[in-house]
């Protein structure tokens, strides 16, 4: 029952998205359907205002009352910061976040040539334990691998080197196969005459 009450709840959020996506851009949207729009939370698009969000509207008369007005946002300014949000892959999304998952080294804890696990979650179990492990130099050390590497070589722990190289290998076979719609779209080109 709570999966269907889920679904209906997504369902009356993407029909309220539709109604929003059809207004005109100068729209001016409270934080609350703003957050509906962009499918985030209120709390995210709060966060947004002091990390690159989307540019806000908030009447400021100099007054206390008016510094605690929410804020608002116009349909196209939304539109437009969703836009630059929109990628095409994996890759895309981590190089124009500067963050290239496949060409940029991770740190991983290491204790005799077995993975332990990623160094730099501190949400893991042990994590404090091991990093003073490290630091002391008590058999664990930081070794920097890219995430395939480290996918690739044995770990200590069998549930965390899986879940780990599922992660990986997901983000491979997305972008397989967008190389291989890309092969195929060029093949195309190239068999279609101009103007097909």
């Amino acid at each position: 029952m709570d999966d269907l009450d889920d679904l209906e709840r997504q369902l009356k959020l993407a029909e309220a998205r539709s109604r929003l996506a059809v207004l005109d851009p100068d729209t001016l949207l409270s934080e609350e359907l703003s957050a509906v729009y962009l499918n985030i939370t209120l709390k995210k698009i709060k966060t947004l205002r002091e990390d690159g969000g989307p540019k806000f509207f908030k009447p400021m008369s100099g007054s206390a009352k008016a510094a605690n007005q929410s804020s608002s946002y116009t349909l196209g300014e939304l539109r437009r910061w969703r836009d630059e949000k929109t990628y095409e892959s994996n890759i895309d999304a981590n190089v124009r976040a500067g963050i290239n998952a496949f060409a940029t080294s991770r740190p991983f804890f290491v204790e005799k040539e077995e993975i332990k696990s990623v160094a730099d979650n501190p949400q893991i179990d042990n994590w404090g334990d091991m990093l003073a492990d490290a630091i002391e130099g008590n058999g664990v050390r930081v070794e920097w691998n890219l995430p395939i590497e480290a996918a690739g070589k044995e770990w200590s722990n069998h549930a965390a080197h899986k879940s780990f190289a599922d992660g990986v290998m997901k983000q491979m076979e997305e972008e397989r196969g967008r190389i291989i719609s890309s092969v195929e779209s060029t093949l195309l080109r190239e068999i279609l005459p101009a103007g097909k």
